[in-house]
């Protein structure tokens, strides 16, 4: 845990109070100077516990968990700040680029949370290189807005329209961002099927008792229809061969050798046995 990567990567999420605080009054330019060096110094961290970490063989979970957060939570906590301050605000569009801001933290928490829910069905969802290529951008054009103000001060001492170009750079992020999200939705839709688990799709089903009795077989391998995402899904397939599927208060099923519901979700099981709710019964 305590690796060097994972320790620049804890150190920038540490770092974001101070950030935060060196960003928080519009007219110093003082500070937002200070903010533009530790804002660069953090975006090196982001390139160097990567690159370490896979020069010394020392790649965790961890630390694959904690990158994106430190560099969401450094992202969202610069554009709230800048947002707050009036530094979004164009001489073109007006407030309109606080909405572009507002798209791209609804995108990184959106992503977040279908990461989330891949963990439980343990698919992986690597970082694309599009994705890769909306952080840097992301990063660059939010440090230019800081380094303009650090220059220019209150935007009433100088030209708003010279920080234009990394707002309108801002501006155009959530179509990046929504091309990358579009891609983990369809994984994450993906991910619900048994090819995502690198299976082929097949189950054993296992029948017990007067299951198996009704059905004159106690085991057999199927392909699982495309559309059984859940026990119940299957169960109303079976029930087109034999009505004893068609009663659900009669039937138990366990899935893996762990009893499940019928809203069980089947994607990846390799054996699935149906019984009635008392053994023999």
């Amino acid at each position: 845990m305590w690796s060097l990567p994972n320790l620049l990567t804890l150190s920038r999420i540490v770092t974001v109070p101070l950030l935060v605080a060196l960003l928080w009054y519009p007219g110093w330019e003082v500070g937002y100077a200070l903010g533009f060096a530790l804002y660069c110094l953090m975006g090196i961290t982001d390139y160097f516990d990567g690159y370490l970490a896979r020069a010394q063989g020392t790649v965790s979970k961890l630390g694959q968990f904690l990158d994106p957060i430190a560099d969401k939570i450094m992202i969202a906590a610069v554009i709230l700040v800048l947002a707050a301050q009036g530094v979004l605000r164009g001489p073109y569009v007006g407030d309109m680029h606080v909405i572009a801001g507002l798209i791209i933290l609804i995108r990184e928490i959106a992503v977040s949370g279908l990461r989330e829910f891949l963990g439980p069905l343990q698919v992986s969802m690597p970082v694309s290189k599009l994705a890769k290529w909306k952080t840097a951008l992301q990063m660059i054009s939010l440090g230019a807005l800081i380094l303009g103000r650090a220059l220019l001060g209150d935007p009433a001492l100088g030209d708003p329209r010279a920080a234009t170009v990394p707002r309108l750079i801002v501006a155009d992020q959530p179509t990046l961002g929504r091309r990358g999200t579009d891609g983990y939705y369809r994984l994450g839709l993906s991910a619900r099927r048994p090819e995502a688990y690198g299976l082929s799709g097949v189950v054993t089903l296992l029948y017990f008792a007067k299951v198996r009795e009704a059905l004159g077989v106690g085991e057999e391998r199927i392909d699982l229809p495309d559309d059984a995402m859940t026990v119940a899904d299957l169960a109303d397939w079976l029930a087109n061969r034999h009505s004893i599927f068609a009663d659900r208060d009669r039937l138990r099923v366990a899935v893996d050798q762990v009893m499940a519901r019928f809203d069980t979700d089947i994607g990846g099981a390799k054996e699935i046995a149906f019984f009635p709710p008392v053994t023999g019964g």
